[in-house]
């Protein structure tokens, strides 16, 4: 990007008709050197070869002569977002995506223009040319946010000018700190842009605002996310039930792999693209494969009689195809993962239904179950939900290191075997009474939690001929691996799906 006035520091000869130029050259170069501060308007006019008087024929004083390079700078900085946005095609959201790189590039190749137009000091008020130009960039963001909005469920809609201010600030904030192309830009282990996706998605992860809408309140806890962990901001997965393996055609959903996200995927998985390709593909010799049994957890799981036997009797399954199977251990407080797991449900569970039982006459409509979760959800504070994201940070890093020693992990899909359909949910196994209503099923969230992938295969059945599964768990982007596993382990099946 170019103008005239651009950051490349090469000095004009000039006559009197281009003296305006020269000492805008002049005051970029000595942004660069100086910082927006730190020359006065004599050092302008020596950097531009001129008398100390020659400036006061185009700038009133230095701010005058500041005001004019910022506005320059947001006119080129509209027309840079004008093109990223490009009509919003092919969707918005995509179109807003490249708005905020579009930003971060401007800041980083145009650093001492980007300097004068946010850190010079100026009173807008008193330089209408330059406010304009202000208001007129930050008017392509306000369209772009209009426009994604208006894609949005109407319920879950937030303010269009509150989401054009935060992405705002968000995108200055990355952009000043670790996007900037001068010798202020702090380090960061990754993209600038990978930073400022994760903070966007992290602002609108949480249904739009809808739990926390106050902008303090979720740059703490983006900042201390960042420190804690990345799960803060990790978009929701669905999970799929397939009748055979060979059917399923997994299609990549990620953009791009980062620390920031780690449900996020390295590849494109082509070769599941289609059922035909995917047969081919999940054909694999499973010998010498590692297999970590975690069992019941070392008994804080607790589990009715009998799943554990049909489950050593799966394993059994995959020995026989050649894995090697032996005992694992989660190292990490498995407690304290729990809770953490249950203030990020009422966080979810609250910013989904909160605004529909705003009606006090429907909250009798309700089951208590789900108006629990809403009240425990909406005394949360960031610091309750940025201590459960490091929690689950821990469990991550705990479970990832098993990958050293094992190849995949394997434990009990359930803690009870299917239930009359009367009963409300098991308050008791065995001797254990559960304290909340998932804590029956708390054996589900260990690999999604960790943000592993992890797939369901049937066992035997009992003699009543319930069902019962054995979930295999992969290591992180591991999933072809993963589903040719299982591939293999569904040949040793007696029976064979429809």
């Amino acid at each position: 990007m170019s103008w005239h006035g651009s950051d490349s520091g090469k000095r004009r000869s000039y006559h009197h008709g281009n003296l305006r130029e020269a000492l805008i050259d002049a005051a970029l170069r000595l942004i660069r050197e100086k910082g927006a501060n730190g020359f006065t308007f004599a050092e302008a006019a020596r950097a531009a070869g001129v008398s100390p008087a020659a400036p006061y024929r185009h700038f009133r004083d230095r701010d005058a002569l500041m005001a004019d390079v910022a506005k320059r700078g947001f006119d080129a900085f509209t027309a840079a977002l004008i093109k990223a946005w490009d009509g919003g095609r092919p969707t918005p959201a995509a179109a807003l995506h490249r708005l905020g790189v579009a930003y971060l590039a401007f800041a980083r190749s145009e650093p001492a223009t980007y300097v004068a137009m946010f850190e010079s000091g100026l009173c807008l008020a008193d330089y209408p040319d330059l406010a304009t130009a202000s208001d007129e960039a930050f008017a392509v963001l306000r369209h772009a946010c209009d426009m994604v909005i208006a894609t949005m469920p109407p319920a879950q809609r937030p303010p269009a000018l509150m989401m054009a201010l935060h992405i705002w600030s968000l995108s200055h904030g990355v952009a000043s700190l670790f996007g900037r192309g001068d010798k202020a830009r702090r380090p960061l282990s990754v993209d600038p842009e990978e930073l400022l996706e994760a903070a966007v998605l992290l602002h609108y992860q949480v249904k739009n605002g809808a739990l926390f809408a106050d902008l303090g309140v979720l740059l703490t806890m983006f900042m201390a996310g960042l420190a804690a962990g990345a799960w803060l901001t990790e978009r929701v997965w669905e999970a799929t039930v397939v009748p055979a393996l060979a059917d399923v055609a997994l299609v990549s959903t990620g953009k791009f792999c980062s620390p920031l996200a780690p449900l996020s995927l390295s590849g494109r998985l082509d070769e599941f693209a289609t059922v035909a390709s995917a047969r081919e593909a999940v054909v694999d010799d499973p010998a010498g494969t590692r297999v970590g049994w975690l069992g019941d957890l070392n008994g804080h799981l607790a589990m009715e009689p009998g799943i554990i036997d049909r489950c050593h009797a799966a394993l059994g399954a995959l020995t026989d195809l050649g894995c090697h199977v032996e005992p694992a251990v989660i190292a990490t407080d498995l407690h304290r993962v729990w809770d953490a797991w249950l203030v990020l449900r009422h966080m979810s569970v609250t910013s989904s239904l909160a605004m529909l039982v705003d009606d006090p006459g429907k909250r009798e409509l309700v089951k208590p179950e789900v108006l629990w979760e809403l009240d425990q959800g909406l005394a949360l504070g960031a610091e309750d939900v940025v201590r459960a994201s490091t929690t689950r940070t821990t469990l991550h890093t705990a479970m990832v290191a098993l990958f050293d020693r094992f190849d995949v992990l394997a434990i009990p899909t359930a803690q009870v075997w299917p239930f009359d359909a009367t009963l409300h949910w098991p308050r008791q196994i065995g001797d254990r009474a559960m304290d909340t209503y998932h804590r029956w099923m708390e054996v589900t969230l260990y690999a999604t939690f960790a943000g592993l992938p992890a797939i369901s295969v049937p066992v035997a059945a009992d003699e009543r001929g319930l069902p019962m599964g054995m979930q295999l768990i992969g290591r992180p982007r591991g999933d072809a691996d993963l589903l040719r596993l299982a591939a293999a382990y569904e040949t040793t099946l007696q029976r064979v799906w429809p």
